[in-house]
């Protein structure tokens, strides 16, 4: 093949993947719209972002796939755990994650912020942990909503006057981080029904709970890792 046809080849393939490449990059900003409902983008999904700066999430957090690997990735978080448990959690973390003091307005910008980045069309990603189900959108599993209840009820029973705001302990009482790696489901659940009982003379009073109750704050003492 001559020099000349073989420019000619080149020059011809350059055209071509050029308009390739431009009609793909066309195609795909043309769908941006309709995959990131970009009708529901509202002023509150936007403060929402901006709380999202202002505390610096991303320096631990993923979210479409930016930011850092050192907490979970948040991008489909209010699918699979809903407004009620992202209220409570923001209000008061748990486990390592610390309590950013965030006013109801901001958490309330923060989970529409959040809810609108799950509905963005991913493409699955990222994907579920192998072996996940896969839950309903906008409605968290029956032990994400139980947990949430218990740290409600955390709070409502006065645990935060001894054991911390997010259980981190006090001079009063131990702290509750990693408490369920310690002791089992049975044993945490004696103990909040009668702590005297499984220690005589222990110094935590009988709060008088329900099962209801007791369950849903050993779901909630599972998340203080």
């Amino acid at each position: 093949m001559s020099k000349a046809a073989l420019r000619t080849l080149f020059i011809v393939g350059v055209l071509v993947f050029s308009i390739a490449f431009m009609a793909l990059t066309m195609d795909t900003l043309g769908q941006v719209p309709a995959r990131t409902n970009e009708q529901n983008l509202t002023e509150q999904v936007v403060a929402g972002k901006l709380a999202w700066q202002r505390h610096d999430c991303i320096d631990c957090h993923t979210i479409l796939g930016n930011g850092a690997y050192y907490a979970p990735d948040l991008t489909k978080v209010a699918r699979t755990r809903g407004a009620a448990f992202l209220r409570t959690w923001l209000k008061n973390p748990g486990g390592q994650m610390p309590n950013q003091r965030l006013t109801d307005q901001e958490v309330e910008d923060l989970i529409a912020f959040l809810g609108w980045v799950s509905e963005i069309d991913t493409n699955d990603w990222p994907p579920a942990p192998l072996g996940a189900t896969p839950l309903t959108p906008g409605t968290p599993s029956p032990s994400q909503d139980l947990a949430a209840q218990g740290a409600a009820l955390f709070q409502s029973k006065g645990c935060t006057a001894c054991h911390g705001r997010q259980g981190e302990g006090s001079a009063i009482a131990p702290s509750l981080i990693g408490v369920s790696a310690k002791y089992d489901v049975d044993y945490l659940s004696r103990w909040l029904k009668d702590p005297s009982v499984v220690k005589p003379g222990a110094t935590m009073p009988n709060l008088g709970l329900s099962q209801a109750e007791i369950e849903a704050l050993v779901a909630h003492l599972q998340t203080l890792r």
